[in-house]
């Protein structure tokens, strides 16, 4: 099942019953803290792979090579307090419900109108594959086979752009308030009086096009009457503002 319209228009996604994965505005994120909100998205997409393997034995890597990412998650819940406490909050925060972790059973409740629903395995791979989209921490084209060589240099240039965008390290990289003031100051119907209506994935794949048009606007219009100084010394509209020098 494809979720790929409704999390385009920013609509919830069902996920468990009547409990829905919500996508947050950036108006909401902005109220809640984005350092909080940050938290909360890793701790539920929190992966084994970003365990530091050389620090383990030879006998820790087996066993953790062989883990799901389902069993990864319990264990993690199983012997860390604060992982529940983050993961708890982040259920709140995007299911809109309160859940907890049942050590007798080893298994994570949702609760829904004083019902207990476990947490079961495609479920959880299900709420990090939506919260993985609606937040643009995924490449929902990454199987997508362009139906021709226009489609597909196209297909490469988006690629290429959403990578830079995902970097989530370094000074030069994007904060969400630089990407804020990016897409309300160049979007043609986006002001910064209404952008807090948009999801994270709306912002991003505005942010997204608004780069590819000005590539392309520069590659075929500008670029080609510009001396090779001149390009040079050419510096991009995208910039975060700690970069922008008066």
């Amino acid at each position: 099942m494809s979720d790929d319209l409704k999390i385009l228009k920013g609509s919830p996604i069902q996920l468990i019953d009547n409990i829905l994965v919500h996508p947050l505005t950036l108006g909401e994120i902005s109220e809640l803290g984005e350092d909080l909100y940050v938290l909360c998205l890793n701790g539920l997409l929190m992966s084994k792979n970003h365990i530091p393997i050389n620090e383990l034995s030879y006998e820790e890597r087996v066993s953790h090579s062989k883990l799901t990412e389902y069993q990864f998650f319990i264990q993690l819940l199983e012997v860390d307090l604060n992982m529940r406490e983050i993961v708890t909050n982040a259920i709140r925060v995007f299911l809109r419900t309160d859940s907890f972790f049942d050590e007798a059973t080893r298994n994570f409740y949702l609760i829904n109108n004083n019902n207990h629903l476990p947490l079961k395995e495609e479920d959880f791979l299900r709420l990090r594959d939506v919260l993985s989209k609606q937040n643009f921490r995924s490449d929902s084209a990454e199987n997508y086979k362009p139906a021709n060589k226009k489609a597909n240099a196209l297909l490469e240039r988006l690629n290429k752009v959403k990578s830079e965008i995902q970097k989530k390290t370094g000074n030069d990289s994007l904060t969400l308030a630089d990407t804020i003031s990016i897409v309300a100051s160049n979007s043609k119907n986006i002001s910064i009086l209404n952008v807090w209506e948009l999801t994270v994935n709306q912002l991003y794949l505005e942010y997204l096009r608004l780069v590819l048009w000005d590539n392309y606007h520069n590659d075929y219009i500008h670029l080609p009457h510009m001396s090779e100084k001149d390009r040079k010394e050419m510096k991009h509209w995208v910039v975060g503002n700690n970069k922008i020098k008066l």
